[in-house]
């Protein structure tokens, strides 16, 4: 990745530290409604995301997996992924296509695992 990715990366990074920060879902503010969850009943892999994420910036882990693991375990196994790609140029990135079709599946396979419990 260039210089100025990383930059934009960074910059996103913080933009939504810093919303998830002061935005808290559990003080009565309204989180945009899951249209997968409004037509199917079950919870979508990205369902609870908000909160864990506000439990994270927060320093409450065990809230934050609670709500949705997949939100502390993506970042760190996303980058493990990245390492591994530069070292052997067959693993796809996890932004290639290659990458995004793998983290899909994974995703889909938690939703449905975290439905069945």
């Amino acid at each position: 990745m260039r210089r100025a990715g990383w930059i934009a990366l960074g910059s996103t990074l913080a933009v939504v530290a810093l919303a998830a920060w002061h935005f808290d879902p559990l003080a009565g503010q309204s989180t945009p409604a899951c249209g997968f969850r409004a037509l199917t009943g079950h919870r979508c892999p990205g369902c609870g995301s908000t909160h864990a994420l506000y439990h994270l910036i927060h320093g409450r882990f065990h809230e934050a997996w609670n709500m949705n693991a997949l939100v502390l375990l993506a970042p760190p196994l996303m980058g493990l992924q990245w390492t591994l790609s530069r070292r052997w140029p067959h693993m796809p990135a996890p932004l290639a296509p290659g990458g995004l079709l793998f983290w899909a599946l994974l995703a889909s396979i938690f939703g449905v695992v975290r439905e069945l419990h």
